[in-house]
Order: structure tokens, then C-alpha cells, then sequence
């Protein structure tokens, strides 16, 4: 969404007239942090999908499937009888 200079004065326009000046820097300033607080869940959301997809990718790497703990144990009891 992007505005250019005159939608932008516009609507500038439009809020100085339905608010009036007196709350006009009172209602801007509140969006303005409302504006920041959505960013900043934006972002928290973001870093927490990215790290599920790795944490993904990662489980995918580690054990090829078909694989189980009670086969990799099976194979070390094995080889521990073959050494000994």
C-alpha cells in the first residue's frame, strides 16, 4: 500500500477536520505506537516461524526416517560384540 503526498494530505486533511487540532497529535501519536507494537509482533511471529523451519529441516538431517533409537542400539550392541 503505498500513499503518495496528496492521499496523504487527503487524509490529513480529512482527520483535522473530523478530530480537530487539539487531539489531532494525541490520536497520531497512539497510532503511532499501535503502528510499532504490530511491527514488533510481526517480527516476533517471523523469527519464531523461521526457527520452527529450521528446527525442521534441522529433525529431517539428523535421523533419516525409518530409523529408530532401538536400531542405532542394535547396531552398537553389535559392533561391541564384534570388538570384543
Amino acid at each position: 500500500m503505498n500513499l503518495g503526498l496528496g492521499e496523504i494530505l487527503v487524509i490529513l486533511l480529512i482527520a483535522f477536520v473530523v478530530v480537530g487540532p487539539k487531539d489531532l497529535p494525541k490520536i497520531a501519536r497512539g497510532l503511532g505506537k499501535a503502528v510499532r507494537q504490530l511491527k514488533g509482533m510481526y517480527g516476533d511471529l517471523k523469527k519464531e516461524m523461521d526457527l520452527d523451519t529450521e528446527l525442521n529441516e534441522i529433525k529431517k538431517g539428523v535421523r533419516p526416517s525409518g530409523f529408530s533409537v532401538a536400531d542405532d542400539l542394535a547396531d552398537i550392541q553389535k559392533e561391541l560384540n564384534r570388538i570384543k
